[in-house]
């Protein structure tokens, strides 16, 4: 645990299948699996980073609300931060703690973390159980919708309108807490359609198109598609 009360897991370093089979019907798939070799193990936050520690640093900041509910309260993850927002807090963190290198992470880390070891669409499994809580989701139970046949409506009652006390949900096999669900989560890399061609420690292209860079794991507003591990 850091200075500001961040917790962190050493991700191990290994070889794993990164991206979606061509088999997932999931609309929206890139349909592309590469072998991915990280040769060195890294860490990450237990958790997203929350407003409280983002404000340690940035004590103006506010995250303020959606649809009347509210996104700032100090255990709830930060948002509206740009991916230049994130990174430039990264260095920051670095300033403050020297004893550590902060830094995003790559795609290729943020999946293998994601995974936890597992080879299936969720880190939970191939399917959604409804009566399991995993992640939060979009709950329309919530938002007094009480069936939706959409193939991408998350089908779990989570109770959760908008982003959840980070750590509310289960972790993953790597004690992560929301790796999947309530906010997503910026990347190193620009955006880029890889090949299938096997690689090593990726970090994407050199630049890329303005800010599109890589945003994983899907949000309360999002359905099953957007919590696919590829």
């Amino acid at each position: 645990e850091n200075a500001l009360g961040m917790r962190f897991v050493l991700i191990p370093a290994g070889t794993f299948r990164m991206g979606c089979s061509p088999d997932d019907e999931a609309s929206g798939c890139r349909e592309v699996e590469r072998e991915v070799l990280l040769t060195q193990p890294f860490y990450l936050q237990t958790t997203e980073v929350t407003n409280g520690q983002y404000r340690r640093l940035h004590a103006d900041h506010r995250s303020g609300s959606h649809d009347a509910y509210d996104l700032d309260a100090d255990d709830q993850p930060v948002v509206r931060v740009s991916w230049v927002d994130a990174d430039a807090f990264a260095a920051e963190l670095s300033a403050y703690d020297e004893s550590r290198d902060y830094a995003l992470p790559t795609e290729a880390q943020w999946e293998r973390a994601c995974r936890a070891g597992t080879t299936t669409r969720f880190w939970f499994g191939d399917r959604v159980d409804p009566g399991a809580l995993t992640a939060n989701g979009l709950d329309l139970e919530a938002y007094g919708v009480l069936e939706d046949t959409a193939d991408d409506v998350w089908p779990q009652a989570d109770g959760c309108v908008v982003s959840a006390p980070v750590a509310s949900f289960p972790a993953n096999a790597w004690a992560l807490h929301d790796v999947t669900g309530n906010v997503w989560e910026w990347c190193h890399d620009y955006f880029e359609a890889y090949s299938s061609d096997p690689v090593v420690d990726p970090r994407g292209p050199a630049e890329g198109l303005g800010d599109m860079h890589i945003m994983r794991g899907g949000s309360y507003m999002e359905g099953a598609v957007g919590f696919r591990c590829g």
